[in-house]
């Protein structure tokens, strides 16, 4: 809201006024506060306390399911130009270090904290066991723990893959066929994007392709196993909301 918006609706005496936004230093916040103090009204702070985690989930999903995909960064460039909340991942990082958490010495009369709680989708019935493997090879050492927990999962196995610059059709079609000498079907998906600072979501940890698994398949992530030995893996699933299992 601007300060002649906010003067007029202070002006017009409502008997409450709404102010959704981040405001994430002292400054941004201190002209809302001294406009109000002027005309004696009270600022009450509602502090939403979502995690990082949670936030990068929620980014993800809002772009899922306004475009029924994951834009890629140069998407994401594009459609920045008209929606503000197509962001690539440096937007949170970048928030998380500026954020001047709010205190009721600014002015507040009061500051209230309020976690974040997110709600189950209840249409999301289904569950599969969820891996990440970079390199088909790897499928001889995991095929007899994944030919063990397939049948127990309505979806079966999801193959989740980070493969910088090369074409997705020709990577999943090498992962499909490793994946058929060791006995298995998988559905697969994989990050094409280069390495170096974060462009896209799809990359781990961030939770670009789990969300999307989550969507396509409808999966209810509390159903769900994810089976991985990297340093990251327990904090993507745990993201994610996914079980744990570490891998052979």
């Amino acid at each position: 809201m601007t300060d002649i918006a906010l003067d007029s609706a202070l002006t017009a005496s409502h008997e409450r006024i709404v102010l959704d936004n981040t405001y994430v230093t002292r400054k941004s916040r201190a002209e809302v506060i001294r406009a109000a103090a002027q005309r004696g009204v009270p600022v009450r702070c509602i502090w939403l306390t979502t995690s990082l985690d949670d936030a990068q989930v929620n980014a993800v999903t809002r772009l899922i399911e306004r475009y029924g995909k994951l834009p890629d960064e140069e998407e994401l460039a594009a459609l920045r130009k008209t929606d503000v909340n197509a962001f690539p991942p440096t937007v949170l990082f970048r928030y998380q270090r500026e954020l001047e958490p709010p205190d009721e010495s600014e002015g507040f009369s009061r500051v209230d904290r309020m976690p974040f709680e997110r709600r189950a989708n209840p249409e999301n019935i289904n569950s599969a066991a969820i891996v990440w493997i970079d390199d088909p090879a790897k499928f001889d050492a995991l095929g007899s723990t994944l030919r063990d927990v397939a049948p127990g999962f309505s979806r079966g196995i999801i193959v989740l893959s980070w493969q910088p610059s090369k074409a997705r059709a020709d990577v999943k079609a090498a992962f499909l066929a490793a994946a058929a000498r060791a006995g298995l079907s998988i559905e697969f998906d994989c990050c094409p994007h280069r390495a170096g600072p974060p462009r896209c979501w799809c990359r781990k940890p961030l939770p670009g392709l789990g969300v999307a698994a989550i969507h396509r398949h409808r999966l209810d992530p509390a159903r769900c196993l994810y089976i991985g030995d990297g340093s990251m893996d327990p904090g993507f699933a745990r993201k994610l909301g996914f079980a744990f299992r570490e891998a052979p």
